[in-house]
């Protein structure tokens, strides 16, 4: 029987953005912002949801998918700290929300996850061109969930 899906990459980015806004601070103290999508001329630091690939379960008969989505923190340039600091924020409010069992969806009679493990990440100076006329940092944080949709 071929089952078809839905793509919950609408709940999980609202998700994280959800236990994410508010709760990540910078070395000063300040809260640090998260978007979906960046105003133009924003000042720095911010967060912003990123890209999110998934790969569909290979037996049909199944409702699980595995989903990467990606967290980016861009700060101005001057030395990796501002950036380690945030982005230890980050790891901490989801690994929070992963403890206290938190990290579910409002509403899980579509979807649940199953599972959720940090996959990586990497920092990187850009800037320099028509996109970010000055040098800023860029780490990106991937984390990878296992999300069942539940039959209805």
């Amino acid at each position: 029987m071929y089952i078809i899906k839905q793509c919950p990459q609408y709940e999980l980015r609202t998700l994280i953005f959800s236990l994410l806004n508010g709760n990540v601070l910078a070395i000063d103290n300040s809260v640090v912002p998260v978007f979906e999508a960046v105003p133009r001329e924003l000042p720095r630091p911010y967060i912003a949801i990123g890209r999110a690939t998934w790969t569909p379960d290979e037996q049909k008969s199944y409702t699980i998918d595995m989903y990467v989505l990606e967290v980016d923190i861009f700060t101005d340039y001057g030395g990796t700290l501002e950036n380690v600091f945030i982005l230890n924020g980050v790891q901490m409010a989801l690994s929070n929300a992963l403890n206290t069992k938190t990290l579910q969806f409002p509403d899980d009679s579509k979807f649940r996850i199953g599972m959720m493990y940090f996959e990586g990440g990497s920092t990187e100076v850009i800037g320099n061109d028509a996109l970010f006329p000055e040098l800023l940092e860029k780490s990106t944080f991937t984390m990878s969930f296992m999300i069942e949709q539940t039959r209805g």
